[in-house]
């Protein structure tokens, strides 16, 4: 799937509303990251449970993620082509890319940049933060595509 802007926004969509449920003291922001294919994909595992049940649906993920209490929250969701989420807790490690525009005057954290430089890596179709701060970005090819 190339992911099109009706199929981004409705993701924005949801993915807003899902994160709407949990109290603002406890957001912690959350970053989620849709590859093609996991082989070669620059991934750590921050638990030792990253895997997600098959029948668990994004919304879940993001409602239990999402929160500073949940003690996955630093990681990102690892969702498949069919936005299927497939890990959780895991950190995604990219390759540092000078190809990318940056402002630099903005309090943008590791996960906006993390989400920024890994929609570089072939085989990401995109990558997505929502922030407290900044409110909801997806990258594709190291450019903010919707927000």
């Amino acid at each position: 799937m190339s992911p099109t802007y009706s199929h981004l926004s409705s993701l924005a969509e949801s993915v807003t509303k899902s994160a709407s449920a949990i109290p603002k003291e406890d957001f912690a922001g959350l970053g989620i990251i849709a590859c093609s294919s996991l082989s070669n994909m620059p991934i750590f595992p921050l638990s030792r449970n990253t895997s997600i049940e098959s029948k668990t649906p994004l919304s879940e993920i993001i409602r239990t993620v999402g929160r500073k209490s949940d003690r996955r929250h630093d990681g990102f969701i690892i969702v498949d082509a069919s936005l299927r989420p497939i890990m959780c807790n895991v950190q995604f490690v990219p390759p540092f890319s000078k190809n990318v525009d940056f402002d630099f005057t903005q309090n943008f954290g590791t996960r906006y940049v993390t989400a920024l430089l890994s929609s570089k890596v072939a085989g990401v179709l995109f990558s997505l933060v929502l922030s407290g701060s900044y409110g909801l970005k997806i990258f594709a090819n190291g450019e903010v595509v919707h927000q």
